[in-house]
């Protein structure tokens, strides 16, 4: 079948934009496509606005090349590019040679420029100081039609984006992205920020950047911080914090992996008299117990029930008496020294939380895990689906009965998902006489290990456990190797009115 130029020309710009794929292979993909034949190269090559897309700088390629596709993009409308020079080094001639480049090409293409991202990294070099000069002055240049900007420098510059970024004026610029350490000026560019992503050096600077940015939909600190260990909220702040709380959060309707000590996360959730406003929430909170005797250890405990309260009723205002209406899917998984408890919603994706705790691996974790599996179970217990991942060691969490009462409370559940060390903690409860998941009707089970007799023989007895209670499951759905289909048959046929899918 022949394409016409319409429906190639689509194809083309389709893929010299796909945000998921790196721009290294999205080039090469378009140059290989003009080398197919003289109509498909006549088609790419004056099509700028596939170019545009496609600008390219790093040290690998030949100049050039990175010329010509400048040439190619020149009457592009809309340009994007993507500078790539942390493995430059500035005091050789090629270095001072793609410096140079660099520098002419934004400065040709700045006004046009859509999206930049830039990953640079400093030099103490004479060749590298004046380009980071030369790099520092071209982004303190209007940027009028800028809407998604990214710079990272993989050695940390001494320099900060000031208000004199983009020389104060980047009227349509939605995205700002950096991995620098950046105290928020009050700047215009800030006003249509949608998305930003930055490294705060102070609750102060978490603060300004929600003050000035009135169209903040997703903030994101601290990400990709590597080994760097960056305190965003200091203890002398937990007070201040605590009466900022109800004009801070209610902006912060997204922060993705943001770390926070246990009394840091107490202030910020110190209240709840705002509106709810969070839908997406991932946090880890840092347990550590520094020396607190019982009595300490019993009012942080009480600290943390009313903040995982709060913390609930910041999220669509929930609460123990409201949560069944949300359709909320459990995730809990724990170890040696973490737990992980996370809940999203099934009608509506956007409502997500996830708390990650991590705690002091010096003191006992067992007592602050059971607390914590205790302190969701108000919440949990309406739950129809639920998930529990037992990544430490199993005779643990059966010894000091971590999960019992949480489990033991899931009256509601109808859907499980589980794996070998869960189906022995759900045994060992069920042959004490304790029953779990009177309305449960379909399993996940995940084989990480093959199959071995005695786990088909372990999850046979718990199924002809239920049946024998008059609870039987009607649904197994089995996930990980494949080609054991009819190994699992035969262990499970005698298990009545069962049904079995793989895959």
């Amino acid at each position: 079948m022949i394409l016409n130029e319409d429906l190639l020309l689509l194809v083309f710009n389709t893929i010299s934009k796909e945000p998921d794929v790196h721009i290294e292979h999205r080039q090469a993909a378009i140059r290989y496509a003009s080398q197919v034949c003289q109509g498909w190269r006549n088609l790419i090559l004056s099509a700028s606005s596939i170019w545009g897309r496609l600008i390219w700088i790093n040290p690998v390629q030949r100049l050039d090349w990175m010329q010509e596709v400048l040439e190619r993009a020149e009457t592009s409308s809309s340009l994007c590019a993507t500078v790539e020079l942390s493995g430059v080094s500035w005091g050789t001639q090629d270095g001072f040679v793609l410096s140079a480049f660099t520098l002419s090409a934004l400065k040709k293409i700045w006004e046009r420029l859509e999206e930049v991202d830039i990953d640079t990294a400093s030099d103490l070099t004479d060749y590298g100081r004046k380009f980071e000069s030369g790099l520092w002055h071209q982004m303190e240049t209007s940027a009028p039609n800028l809407r998604v900007f990214a710079f990272c420098d993989s050695t940390w510059m001494d320099r900060s984006p000031s208000a004199n970024l983009f020389n104060n004026n980047a009227p349509r610029l939605q995205e700002f992205t950096t991995h620098l350490l950046i105290a928020p000026q009050s700047a215009s560019w800030f006003s249509h920020i949608t998305t930003l992503y930055f490294i705060p050096e102070s609750i102060e600077d978490v603060c300004n950047a929600v003050l000035w940015a009135p169209c903040l939909r997703v903030l994101r600190l601290g990400e990709q911080l590597g080994e760097l260990d960056l305190e965003i909220i200091t203890p002398e702040d937990c007070d201040r914090v605590a009466s900022l709380s109800p004009a801070i959060l209610p902006r912060l309707a997204r922060i993705s992996d943001l770390q926070l000590s246990f009394d840091q996360f107490n202030a910020l959730w110190s209240s709840r008299f705002v509106s709810p406003a969070e839908s997406y929430t991932y946090i880890r909170v840092m347990m550590n117990d520094d020396g607190y005797d019982d009595e300490g250890q019993e009012l942080k405990q009480a600290k943390l029930l009313g903040s995982l309260s709060n913390f609930f009723y910041h999220h669509a205002g929930i609460t123990s008496s409201n949560i069944h209406n949300h359709d909320l899917q459990w995730y809990v998984e724990a170890g040696f020294d973490f737990i992980t408890i996370e809940a999203q919603a099934h009608t509506v994706p956007e409502l997500y939380m996830k708390l990650y705790f991590d705690l002091d691996d010096d003191h006992d974790s067992n007592d602050w895990i059971r607390f914590l599996a205790r302190a969701i179970t108000e919440y949990a217990r309406s739950t129809g689906n639920f998930n529990l991942h037992i990544a430490g060691n199993l005779e643990k969490f059966l010894c000091f009965d971590v999960f019992d009462s949480l489990l033991l409370s899931l009256a509601s559940v109808e859907m499980i998902r589980f794996d070998l060390k869960t189906l022995q903690y759900y045994c060992e409860l069920e042959e004490n006489g304790r029953p779990l998941f009177p309305k449960l009707q379909t399993i996940h089970y995940v084989l990480r290990r093959g199959i071995y007799a005695i786990e088909l023989k372990l999850l046979k007895t718990f199924l002809m456990r239920r049946v024998k209670a008059g609870r039987p499951v009607s649904s197994i759905h089995f996930e990980g190797p494949k080609n054991d289909d009819d190994t699992i048959y035969n262990a499970l046929h005698d298990v009545g009115g069962l049904q079995i899918t793989c895959g």
